[in-house]
């Protein structure tokens, strides 16, 4: 071992064991080909175990303090990015989607596996603050569903505010409901991230394929997206009659046996309906709806409205 006065320990092995075993973790860090997708964490790995067998042989065995500095210097540049690394790999929305099992799918006694399943058919994704998940009249309303789990969303038509998405809520439930496959729709809302935001995404296609195997969980999957929308609406029905623009008694009864069938799961066919009794709110001259209004139940009560229509 280095003394620190310019003098090395008689007999020292070069060639010791730790050495050839550093070089060779080095080799096979070099080597590696890119064939998988952690490859950089792999490498970044083998490097510290490189570096921390030869930190070891120059600190005990060789005779040479600088080696033993540089080996340091190395070792802890990597472990410090395994650690950046592995913060940017961990899959999103861990704690988010265990908030939306305890808040939604718990209550309805769908099992923790069966819900681990229908997550792993669908992507996490995030949003930056101002982007858009939809744009009105632009963006496909039958490619997907997708479920809000962390930040809010700002939902607007024509540059007007109509309401606010939140954690644990989805962001395009009625398009699911009321838009098929190959028919063209498109979002009649714009929606827009108020703040970095994190969402579940199911492609369309592959979730309506596992649902028609898996009954069990596409009933508790309608139940859930039918309390969402009937939440909305009896908002929508609240919101209207302040308006005044619902005064006619079989316009509220009608509102009514739309959140009878969205809550029994046959809410199909009162689509078409809530369309036309929506056209009547959303054509209400309201003025502006001021910020801190959008906070508010009332002008939530407006937007689903809309959304749906």
């Amino acid at each position: 071992m280095y003394n620190g006065m310019g003098t090395c320990p008689e007999g020292s092995d070069a060639q010791n064991v730790l050495f050839q075993f550093g070089q060779l973790a080095l080799v096979v860090a070099l080597i590696t080909p890119k064939i998988f997708p952690y490859h950089i964490l792999f490498l970044r790995t083998v490097f510290i175990v490189a570096f921390l067998l030869l930190f070891v042989w120059a600190a005990n065995i060789s005779c040479m303090p600088d080696y033993l500095g540089w080996n340091l210097v190395l070792f802890t540049i990597n472990c410090a990015k395994v650690v950046h690394l592995v913060y940017t790999m961990w899959p999103r929305g861990f704690q988010e989607r265990d908030g939306v099992y305890t808040v939604l799918f718990k209550p309805v006694r769908m099992p923790r596996l069966a819900f681990k399943k229908l997550c792993d058919l669908g992507t996490v994704l995030s949003l930056k603050k101002g982007e858009c998940y939809a744009v009105e009249m632009k963006t496909p309303a039958d490619e997907r569903l997708s479920l809000l789990l962390s930040g809010s969303v700002r939902v607007t038509c024509e540059d007007t505010y109509l309401h606010t998405v939140k954690a644990n809520e989805f962001l395009d439930a009625p398009e699911w409901e009321s838009c098929k496959p190959g028919w063209g729709d498109t979002f009649q809302v714009t929606l827009t991230a108020v703040e970095d935001c994190i969402y579940l995404s199911w492609p369309r296609k592959k979730l309506a394929m596992y649902l028609r195997r898996e009954t069990f969980t596409k009933a508790i999957l309608d139940i859930i997206i039918g309390k969402d929308i009937t939440r909305k609406l009896f908002a929508m029905n609240e919101y209207a009659i302040q308006l005044g623009d619902v005064t006619n008694v079989n316009d509220i009864n009608d509102i009514d046996s739309i959140h009878f069938s969205l809550a029994s799961g046959s809410h199909l066919g009162h689509l078409s309906r809530l369309h036309s009794i929506g056209n009547s709110v959303v054509s209400a001259d309201i003025g502006p709806i001021s910020e801190k209004s959008e906070v508010s139940g009332d002008s939530d009560q407006k937007t689903d409205d809309r959304k749906t229509t």
